[in-house]
């Protein structure tokens, strides 16, 4: 006895509204076929009308592809997942097909209950009625009957669909769908640049009377455009090398916010003679791109503010993104060369040569390649029949080792700056968090505990060989984890020690300050009597000496000095407190007044003009101590590179300004060499041990002074400026409600 399958209708839904997962989606399938029929434009028409009191939709898709005759209409599109793409995996026009299922045709049911769908194909129209109310009224798929049509017709090779669906329809669309829609749409245009694109694809969207108007997208007409993903490289290497070997690069770094360019000096690449050989002239745009959360996450701000965007992106839409255009590509006279550079397909083994040094080696998946050759005569670089790449030979290899090469110079110099990098950089709080984090291994072995216990009740392995797995796993993991700690350990004992000579340096300035009080005052105290006495003593003897009018003058001196040591005393009291002490209300004019006394010898040595524009009332709110050691900070940085500069006259001008109601704004600026944007944009400035001194400094200032005014709920800044250094503080002018401090 024979037994026949026979498909109920409801696997046409099934493979239709169940699998495609919303209406955009099934927009984006039909465009789709459109592109795998080598259309070079598609337009999508949505409209509104009224029928029988009913509001409602009718959807055109119109494309200018190859078209379809009435024998593929039966034999492949109405075949429900017919193999006929993954027989032909690439377009007449060279197009790797998108849709290999089979099955993104019937999206059409999701977007209304009437479909007519008109191709055309050399002269032929061909047209096909689809009501899907009336196909579920058959029970199985073999017993469907559609209507279809063929004529002659003038005109050119393409197809259209016109959808029509109820209110129910019409009210799937809301603004908030389309701005998905146009989001995926935008996914299907390639970003490459002109030279570098192997053919036009365009869709436009058009709404007519849709819906109301009030309604954002009533009457409006888009183009869709690209993703601009594709300048969105973290690093770029760009050039050409010549048919002897010489490299002529240039390497970008695009990950801070200015774009630092490296003309590379010429080098020369050489070859295995035996094995490879030079290709003529290639040219070659080589970017990459990092892909730790902080990039992708600077990369889906980057697009949600760009002027055509008007939707809002996630990190996995970035991932997407990046996962679609990823690969290293050979163009010839401006087409690619087929398979090189689609989707996952490896041709350099970049995967393979990142596993030897991933801190430095690039993959696949951070690569967007371009490598352009010249002419077969000219290059010994021949394509393969059946679009399968170019044949192995001496060329290839040599073009390999080309790229190998020229990506290299790309990838140290990528390597030492993230090394370098303040991405990499942490402070000393997130260091100590880190030494006692042991989520990785925690995450690991849990992970291998389940892979095991489920090869145990898979009776995949036995007991014994689940409890060695285990312990070399274990054991594994602990010797990663104690080299990672012992390193993360040693790092927290340097900043520390760093601190410590500041703490101790700290200690010694108390002992003297508390021990020097003594003797100076003592002098203040004694030396002023000393001069009434030497006063007395000549007025009542009527002694006329000039030896005792010296000493008088010397005394007098004296007391001035003796004086002027205990107001210095005074003034360093907040270096020296052992605990901070409570916030308070400070006059800022008057703590700069102080500050500026203790640096009155060094300012008037090297001719500094200092500049207050401060109002003498204003009042700011904090540890006092804070703000005495980030102002010292500054003016001693600033007397340091004023005095290593011929400008004149010196400046230092500090000024402030309230902000909004509680807030104060102080810039302190100097007119000396100032500070690079390289520094600043990096953020290196306020990282311990970072110091540009000629005789090295501790590196601590700044970084104290940003925890500081942190300390006070405040922020230290700096900010480029092309006239000298600028520093910003903001912080509180009054105490804030519901402190505690």
């Amino acid at each position: 006895m024979e037994l026949q399958i026979r498909p109920h209708v409801r696997m046409l839904s099934t493979i239709g509204k169940d699998l495609i997962k919303d209406i955009p989606a099934a927009i984006v399938e039909l465009v789709k076929n459109a592109y795998d029929a080598d259309a070079s434009d598609v337009t999508i028409t949505f409209s509104s009308f009224h029928k029988n009191n009913d509001e409602c939709i009718e959807i055109n898709i119109i494309d200018s592809g190859s078209g379809m005759s009435m024998d593929t209409i039966k034999n492949a599109w109405l075949v429900p997942s017919t193999d006929y793409k993954l027989k032909n995996k690439y377009s007449a026009k060279g197009r790797r097909v998108q849709g290999q299922k089979g099955i993104g045709r019937y999206a059409v049911a999701v977007l209304g209950n009437y479909l007519e769908m008109t191709s055309v194909k050399d002269g032929e129209q061909s047209k096909v009625f689809i009501d899907w109310a009336a196909v579920e009224r058959y029970k199985y798929i073999e017993d469907v009957r559609l209507k279809g049509e063929v004529q002659n017709t003038p005109e050119p090779n393409g197809t259209s669909l016109k959808i029509m669906g109820g209110t129910d329809y019409l009210d799937l669309w809301s603004e908030k769908e389309i701005e998905k829609l146009i989001k995926e749409l935008r996914k299907l245009i390639s970003p490459f640049e002109d030279d570098f694109k192997d053919d036009d694809f365009n869709i436009n969207l058009i709404f007519n009377e849709f819906k109301h108007e009030s309604f954002n997208y009533h009457f409006k007409s888009i183009k869709i455009e690209p993703l601009p993903i594709i300048n969105m490289y973290n690093y770029r290497l760009y050039g050409s090398v010549t048919n002897n070997g010489d490299a002529n690069l240039v390497y970008e770094n695009n990950s801070l916010n200015e774009c630092m360019t490296e003309a590379i000096p010429t080098f020369n690449i050489h070859l295995d003679k035996d094995n490879e050989m030079y290709c003529g002239n290639v040219y070659l745009d080589l970017r990459v791109y990092d892909k730790d959360r902080y990039n992708l996450e600077e990369i889906k701000e980057r697009l949600s503010v760009e002027p055509a965007n008007n939707q809002e992106f996630n990190v996995t839409d970035v991932k997407s993104f990046l996962k679609d255009i990823a690969g290293a590509g050979i163009y010839r006279g401006g087409f690619r060369l087929r398979p090189h550079g689609d989707r996952g397909y490896d041709w350099l083994g970049l995967d393979n040569r990142r596993i030897q040094n991933p801190s430095r080696n690039i993959g696949l998946d951070q690569l967007v390649g371009f490598i352009s050759i010249q002419p077969e005569e000219d290059s010994n670089l021949y394509e393969k029949s059946a679009r399968d790449g170019l044949k192995e030979n001496k060329s290839y290899n040599g073009l390999v080792k080309i790229i190998y090469e020229s990506l290299k110079e790309l990838e140290i110099r990528r390597y030492l700056f993230r090394k370098n990098s303040p991405r990499n950089y942490k402070t000393v709080y997130e260091k100590i968090e880190d030494l006692f984090d042991f989520s990785d291994i925690n995450t690991t072995l849990k992970k291998s505990i389940e892979e095991n216990f489920l090869e145990l009740s898979n009776n995949t392995k036995n007991q014994d060989q689940v409890k060695q797995n285990l312990s070399n796993e274990i054991n594994s993991q602990i010797d990663i984890i104690k080299k990672k700690k012992e390193k993360e350990y040693q790092e927290i004992k340097n900043i520390i020690s760093v601190y410590q000579g500041q703490a101790t340096l700290g200690n010694i300035v108390s002992i003297i300050l508390h021990e020097g009080r003594k003797p100076a005052g003592y002098f203040t105290n004694q030396l002023p009597k000393i001069q009434k006495w030497i006063e007395k003593y000549a007025f009542s003897n009527n002694v006329d000496d000039p030896k005792i009018t010296k000493s008088l003058d010397r005394l007098n001196k004296c007391v001035k000095h003796s004086e002027s040591l205990n107001k210095l005393f005074n003034k360093l009291d907040p270096l020296t407190r052992t605990r901070k002490s409570n916030k308070k209300s400070i006059n800022l004019y008057l703590l700069l007044t102080d500050i500026l006394d203790v640096f009155s010898g060094v300012i008037s040595e090297n001719n500094v003009e200092v500049n207050l524009e401060i109002e003498p009332d204003q009042i700011i709110y904090g540890h006092e101590e804070d703000f005495f050691v980030t102002f010292t900070n500054l003016i001693e940085n600033s007397i340091y590179w004023l005095e290593r500069t011929t400008i004149n006259p010196k400046i230092i001008h500090i000024e402030a300004r309230n902000f909004g109601e509680n807030e104060i704004i102080i810039d302190y600026k100097d007119n000396g060499p100032g500070i690079k944007k390289e520094y600043i944009d990096k953020g290196v400035l306020f990282q311990p041990n970072f110091t540009l001194k000629a005789n090295g400094g501790s590196g601590l200032g700044l970084s104290i002074s940003g925890e500081a005014i942190n300390n006070n709920d405040g922020q230290l800044k700096a900010i480029y400026s092309t006239e000298g250094a600028h520093f910003q503080i903001s912080v509180a002018l009054n105490k804030k409600e519901n402190n505690h401090d």
